[in-house]
Order: C-alpha cells, then structure tokens, then sequence
C-alpha cells in the first residue's frame, strides 16, 4: 500500500558547457536510464564523470533528478547522439538536489547524460548520488465508451484559431452515455487548445511589496511546468530572476522589495498562466501585506492585480495569452481549499456517474468544477481518481456524503503527483454522494486541461501490506497500525471514545488501549524490518460504542529529510476499515475516526492532514449566523453531523476583544477560529493552556478593521476530528 514518492528542495544554477569540458567522460561506466528506476552512483578521483543513456519512447517531456548527500559541486550535461547539447544545471555545493527538465520531439533517440564535478575531486573524496529520470509523453485523451457514463457538458461551436500560422479547429472527444431518460445517446466533451505563439517581447511577472516579509511568487505555465525560486526554470523558457528576497529572514530588504518571473521573447504555450503569492514568514511583526502583481506582454501591462496577505496564506490569480497574443488577467483572491460553491448550489448542477465507470470533462477558468453524484450504502468502499490528460491542470477532489458533509479530499495523491485521488473511503451512510471534480485553487486558480474521473468500489483495495503481516503482532479487537519508510519520528495517538488517548507518552490506557510499538520515538531508530507504531485492544475485549479518533504527528525528522510516506491500516472487529495511505510533511498531523454503534456495526469518519479554517465550509453560513452580545455566553454541540458553529459580531478597528471556548460534556477537544469581515483567518486557538487544558482562548485581539467578523467555533481536526460534546462560548470587548 505504500506509494513510493520523492519530493525534492530543487535549486538550478545554469552555466554554459563547451564539448570539451565532457571528453573525460570517455573510459567511464555507460549505463541506461529508465523511467521512475533510480539508479545510485558516485564520482571520485578515479572516476570523476558518470554517463547514462536513455531512449525516448515518445515526444514529450523529461525531467531528470540528482540527489546528492553533502556540500559537493555537481553538474548534469545532457546530449544527443550527434553531441548536441540538450541542457545543462550545475550546483556548486548549495543545494542536495538537482533538477533538469526539458521537451523532446520525435527525431530524438538516444540522449546521453553526463554527471560530473566541476571543481577538483580530491584522491580520498568521493560523491554519492541517486539518479532517477520522469517521463510524460505528449498529452492524447483515450476515452473508453460506456453506457453507464452520463456526461452532459456542452458542446460549444468554437471559432478556428491561429496558431503558428495555421488554422487549427479545436478538437472534441465524443462519449456514448445514457440521457436521463436512460437511452443511449452520444455527447461530445470539447478538448482544451494547444499551441503557441510568437511572441516579440515575451512576458514579465513581478511581484511587489513595501515590507520586512519573506514573500515568494510561482507562475505555472499552460503546459503544467512551474517556475519560482526553488525551480528558476521550467521547460517553456520560463526563469526566474535574481534571488528569492528575503528568504528565510536573511539580508532582509525592506524597501519595495520584489520578485521577478519572465518568458523571453520567442515562441510561448497558448492558455491560462496561474499566478501564486505565498506569505512565508513575517520576519519584523508586520502582520499583514498589501502586495502587486504587474504583467507585461510583448512590453504591454496588464491590468495590475492588487492583493493582501496574512502569515501562512496564498493568493492566486492567472492571465491568459491566446493564439493571437491577445492576454486578459483575472483578478483572484486567498486560497481557502473549500468547496467552490456551498452544497446546496453545487446539488442541481450533479450529473451521475456510476461505480466502476470514468467520465472525461474540461477543467477552464470559465469552468473550474464539474459535479457528479452516485448512489453509495453505508459500509462499502469507494476509490475516486481525477487526471489530467492535457494542460497544465493541477486536480483537486472533493466527496460529500448525503448529510452534505465533506467526508474527503485530495489535492495530489502523492508527493510526486498533480493527480487527486480519494482511496478506500468507506461509506458512512446510504444515499447520494457528490464527487467535486475542480483544481487547485478552485474558483480563484489557474491551471486547465481535460481529465478522467473514475469511481471505483469493492474491499479488494483495503489490503493489509504484508510488511505488518510480518511484524507478528498481538491480535485485538481493535487494531491501528502505523507504517512508514524514513528514520523520522511519528506519533501515533488513539483516543478513545471517554477522550483517554493511548500513545508513547501514555501506553496503557483505562478501557485497554495499549501501545505495542513506538516507531521511531525520541529518533531512536525501530529494530523492525521498517519503522511501526501498534496501537490495541486485547482480543475478548468488549468494544467501547462511541468514536475513536486517530491521530498521526510528524514529530521529528530525526537528521532525515527524505520524504515520507505512510500506510495507516485499522482492523477493527476483524474487519479491515481503515487503509489510508499519505505523505506527512513535518508538525503536520493526519486525522481520522471511526465509530463503533451500539449494534456493533462499524463506521469509518473522513480523514485528512489536520489545518486551519480553510478546511471548514462554513462560508455559506455566516449570511444567518447568531449574532453575539457582549459578555453573554451562548452555547452548542460539536458532534459528527455539525462539526462546527459559526457567529458574527460587528467590530470596530481598534477593538480589543477576547473570546473563549469552554467544553462543558463530553469529550470536546475545543478549536477556535477568528475570520476577517474579508474572509481572512485572523487568529486561532486549540488550547488556551498546552498540555494543561484543551479549551480555547483567543485573547485581547486588536481588530485590524471594521466590519462584521466571523467565529467558528469547532473541535480538534475540524472536519476530520473526532470528539464531541456540549460547549459554552463567551466573546467579550475590553475597549
């Protein structure tokens, strides 16, 4: 069950290389490169260049990687069989990784890559890598028919368009489906344009801000190629100039500090460019920052896009450039990663699509989510998968159950991939479920292309990995296991329906939850074959009704920085329910539930990487919320089919206020939130004391403006948490 992914920190320096510098490559070891089959290395003074070789299988792009495990220069030089230089990246002992990619046409056969130092390799020196090649073939849509797929998209007459100085139609794809009256009939789903055009002047993106902060700019181009600091490159010609200012706090500028990304003049991908400003760190106190996006084409500017941001958010936008160089921008906002409209407006827009069938659509700035509904029973299981088939399109999925919750999410499915997937979801309750097909950024984002979405079912996905099979553990009731592939330090935490929580720190618990194994705990590496935590309950043991909660914390990287991945497997009463597999990134946590009834059926809750109020749809609430009185509490309930209450007040700039969250029955594990009246996560608070209470305080907070300002009020996990009860909530102003 574990999905092998590397996430690279990627850093290019490009230099120019003559043939000459590559001759000593002659005598050394030639090997051929494979596909996503990294092959490890090392150069020394005896053997200071490597050269692979590798045979393109289709036009398409590649993107070569080059991991390195100290401070060594290193530079990768790639050429065709006539030594015609393809692409360089060089590091001169800056960054661990390297990466180059570059697009390939159909008369390229075998390309040789050369890997060597361009500093002196010392006698007793030598320098380890990892090589690994990825490749993606041209883009072609392969529909399958089939009867059972309703698509009703339409089917738009689009006038020819110029590209290249040619007359080019585009294309459409069509798709037998059932009407609703369940004939068969056909439909056509229309196909994204490609192309390019000649540019005289190319394009100029700057960002612009008058602050101490560290903000970075990222602009993904039509093609899904992306560049910023990290990647001043992509394949397109895109580049980014200079250095990533301010980052990290260091030679902090803090007059009109600004970020550059350009295209140079020449030929340029037709389609949407997906504009990001990401707020890293506030290295001054500076709170909020307003900021500019300037966008020149062929020397033209643009509308201006004008934004402003809080520590930890990002903005999105895009531009467009069309086969006759005409470019349009469209003004964006804050990525909240909800859903792109509340429920009850994304319900009349549902087509069906039934279990074991895929339905191709069109993802555009115009278009930027198509809704399906099928009919699920509680228990079953379900795998959802979005790909792209052509652009850039960046996917994101969304499941809502009958009660018009988000049970799941996905925005890639792993640390390699664009792709959303949703799998071994079990079913809550029976009725119509909703898939929300949409990308990254949903209303406000970028990227477009064609997809397939495809649902499929059946227990043969929940499969216990045969790692854990070998690790003989005891036998319970209730079994939570937690399996991962790094020296990293992974808390797993069980916490039980009286709110008792079993993990490394607390190892036996009242109702007979017991810590087996602890991982990787304080970095002392596991003596298993691979790292594990086991969490049970003893078999004869009576199951405790009520809802478990599961969470897993990235507690340390332990000196590891290589990239996890994790498989969370839950047998409960013999029944595997749980089979999640994801890619943790540090001090995030991933949270699930599951519910055992009073008839001892068991019901498996949503799971997701723990965040903030962007993970809570509450938006389509405030219009009715309670409004709150000054110092007179309200109260409510956290439970599993209302995860959170919303309320409003007006305030005024300058206000200082306070609010407070008290869990009065129950288990609640209380979470607030604070929301600007511009829809901005101000503040926010799981528990006023750490490691002493788990009530909340958001105390003598200056509103930054006036308006109407928004409270959630929620529990530990928002929508993937698992503690419930009665609260009380009092909201006070101190001026």
């Amino acid at each position: 069950m574990f999905i092998k992914a590397l996430r690279f920190i990627i850093v290019f320096g490009m230099v120019t290389f003559t043939m000459q510098t590559i001759a000593f490559a002659q005598d050394t070891v030639q090997r051929q490169l494979s596909t996503n089959q990294p092959i490890e290395g090392q150069l020394s003074s005896s053997a200071i260049a490597q050269v692979y070789t590798y045979a393109p299988s289709a036009s398409g792009s590649i993107t070569l990687s080059v991991t390195k495990f100290a401070a060594d220069a290193l530079a990768v030089f790639v050429t065709d069989a006539s030594a015609q230089p393809l692409g360089q990246v060089i590091d001169l002992g800056v960054n661990e990784v390297l990466q180059l990619s570059m697009m390939l046409d159909d008369t390229q056969e075998t390309l040789y890559i050369t890997l060597f130092s361009p500093t002196i390799i010392e006698e007793s020196q030598t320098i380890p890598f990892i090589l690994s090649l990825k490749a993606q073939s041209q883009p072609s849509i392969q529909t399958t028919p089939t009867l059972d797929t309703i698509v009703t998209l339409p089917a738009p007459t689009v006038a020819p368009v110029i590209t290249e100085g040619v007359a080019v139609t585009p294309t459409s794809t069509e798709v037998s489906a059932l009407d609703p009256l369940g004939q068969a009939t056909t439909v056509t789903v229309e196909q994204l344009q490609t192309g390019t055009v000649l540019s005289t002047g190319g394009v100029q993106v700057t960002l612009a801000w008058e602050s101490a902060t560290d903000l970075n700019l990222e602009v993904r181009d039509p093609l899904g190629g992306t560049v910023y600091w990290d990647v001043p490159n992509s394949a397109s010609g895109g580049a980014f100039n200079g250095l990533n200012t301010n980052g990290a706090c260091e030679n902090v500028v803090t007059t009109s500090p600004t970020e550059s990304i350009s295209w140079a003049p020449g030929n340029l991908p037709i389609g949407s460019y997906e504009i990001l400003v990401f707020y890293v760190q506030d290295c001054q106190n500076i709170g909020a920052v307003p900021f500019t996006v300037n966008i020149a084409v062929d020397g033209v500017p643009l509308e201006t896009i004008a934004g402003s941001l809080l520590p930890g958010q990002n903005y999105m936008s895009s531009f467009s450039l069309d086969a006759n160089a005409q470019s349009s921008v469209a003004q964006g906002g804050i990525n909240q990663e909800t859903l792109p409209r509340p429920v009850a407006e994304l319900l009349p827009l549902a087509q069906p699509i039934a279990i074991e069938t895929s339905s191709d659509g069109l993802i555009t700035n115009n278009t930027p989510f198509a809704v399906y509904a099928f009919e699920g029973t509680q228990g079953s299981v379900i795998s959802a998968s979005l790909t792209a088939t052509s652009g850039g399109l960046d996917t994101y999925l969304f499941m809502i159950d009958p009660a018009g919750l988000v049970v799941a999410s996905n925005d890639d499915a792993d640390a390699t991939s664009r792709n959303a997937s949703i799998r071994s979801q079990t079913l809550n309750a029976s009725g119509q479920y909703l898939l929300i097909a949409t990308r990254y950024g949903q209303t406000v984002g970028g990227t477009e292309g064609n997809y397939i979405l495809s649902l499929t079912g059946g227990t043969d996905l929940l499969g216990i990995p045969q790692s854990l099979v070998d690790l003989a553990l005891p036998n319970g009731e209730i079994e939570i296991a937690l399996l991962w592939d790094t020296n990293a330090d992974l808390q797993l935490l069980v916490r039980d329906p009286s709110g008792d929580s079993v993990f490394d720190d607390s190892p036996i618990i009242e109702s007979g939850g017991r810590l087996e194994l602890g991982g990787n705990k304080n970095c002392s590496v596991a003596q298993t074959a691979v790292p594990a935590s086991y969490v049970y309950w003893a078999e004869g043991q009576r199951l405790r009704p009520g809802t478990y909660e599961i969470d897993v914390w990235y507690q340390n990287n332990c000196n590891d920085t290589r990239p996890v991945s994790a498989s969370l497997v839950g047998v409960i009463g013999g029944q595997v329910v749980i089979s999640d597999s994801f890619a943790p990134l540090p001090q995030e946590h991933y949270i699930t539930t599951f519910t055992v009834q009073s008839d001892g059926s068991i019901v498996r809750g949503p799971g997701g990487t723990s965040g903030g109020s962007e993970t809570i749809n509450y938006q389509g609430e405030v219009a009715t919320a309670p409004v709150l009185t000054d110092s007179i509490p309200v109260s409510g309930i956290i439970a599993d089919d209302n995860r959170f209450d919303v309320y409003t007040f007006a305030g005024e700039i300058g206000q200082t206020i306070t609010i407070r969250m008290d869990a009065s029955t129950g288990t609640l594990d209380t979470l607030l939130f604070l929301i600007s009246p511009t829809g901005i996560e101000l503040a926010a608070n799981d528990d006023a004391i750490p490691n002493e209470t788990t009530n909340s305080l958001i105390q003598e907070f200056v509103l930054p403006q006036s308006g109407q300002y928004a409270i959630i009020a929620t529990h530990y996990g928002t929508i993937y948490g698992g503690t419930n009860g009665s609260y009380t909530l009092l909201f006070s102003r101190l001026n």
